[in-house]
């Protein structure tokens, strides 16, 4: 359960696929100081980022 008693939305092994890559330490910085002030995750972050780019790619 999420805080709050509500069901998050996430991937899970069943419903998804592990896609990995390599990123320059800058980009991982980003990331890592984005999670600070978003609250979120990094895979959750990433998560949203890529659905995001891929919704505004397929437009």
């Amino acid at each position: 359960m999420a805080q709050g008693g509500k069901n998050q939305k996430r991937a899970s092994r069943r419903h998804g696929i592990f896609i990995g890559a390599w990123v320059p330490k800058s980009v991982a910085a980003a990331v890592d100081e984005a999670i600070q002030t978003s609250k979120l995750g990094r895979s959750k972050l990433l998560r949203q980022a890529l659905e995001e780019k891929v919704k505004r790619e397929s437009n």
